[in-house]
């Protein structure tokens, strides 16, 4: 899901999830890994690459997310928790090499609704780091786990002066926990599919 979660990587285990799309004959790879600081702070990293590019990686970015356990509440629909999280994003093209491309902060919410159910927002702002403007949005996502091998998702993406973007997509565990298996489809408001494929792997404890 683009929609984040308010689960952190636990403290000295890593993951690394990857995936490739493709849309209007356009494709694109992404590889994003994360591992636990402490029990309540990630760092995440991601490096992508567009077909085409005259590089091997022409954007990157580096962030911290942080669910303090303090910031978690029972209710009487479910688990209720509260994160944050912050980004900064590079870009790479031929005429000025490596720069800044933007920053990001978002704050996150989740609610768990008995085993098979969860609910997730994020509203974020984003700034160019190229023109100084602003941009803010919504991400809202729900998920069902039917039974512990799959998991069903859609979300919907808002951006101020953007169209919407929808997703749907699934995750089957080929290794329960450890090594998961993804399918998305998107259709942004131009009418245009994406579809993408890509896997987790989790738990890889640090040396």
């Amino acid at each position: 899901m683009a929609t984040d979660d308010t689960r952190t990587v636990p403290h000295g285990e890593c993951q690394i999830e990857a995936w490739g799309q493709s849309v209007e004959a356009i494709r694109s790879q992404v590889v994003a890994p994360a591992c636990g600081v402490s029990d309540s702070v990630e760092f995440d990293a991601a490096a992508s690459r567009n077909q085409g590019s005259s590089t091997t990686v022409d954007a990157l970015s580096a962030g911290l997310k942080w669910v303090p356990s303090s910031a978690t509440l029972e209710t009487a629909l479910g688990t209720f928790a509260v994160g944050a999280e912050a980004g900064v994003f590079w870009a790479r093209d031929a005429q000025r090499g490596w720069h800044g491309d933007s920053v990001a902060i978002a704050a996150l919410t989740s609610l768990a609704i008995g085993p098979a159910w969860n609910l997730y927002a994020n509203l974020f702002t984003t700034r160019s780091l190229t023109d100084s403007t602003h941009s803010n949005g919504l991400r809202m996502a729900v998920a069902w786990q039917p039974e512990p091998r799959w998991l069903l998702f859609a979300e919907g993406l808002a951006t101020r002066g953007s169209k919407t973007i929808g997703n749907a997509g699934l995750r089957f565990w080929a290794v329960p926990d450890t090594l998961g298996l993804d399918i998305v489809a998107s259709r942004a408001g131009s009418g245009a599919v994406a579809v993408s494929v890509g896997l987790g792997w989790y738990g890889l404890r640090l040396p």
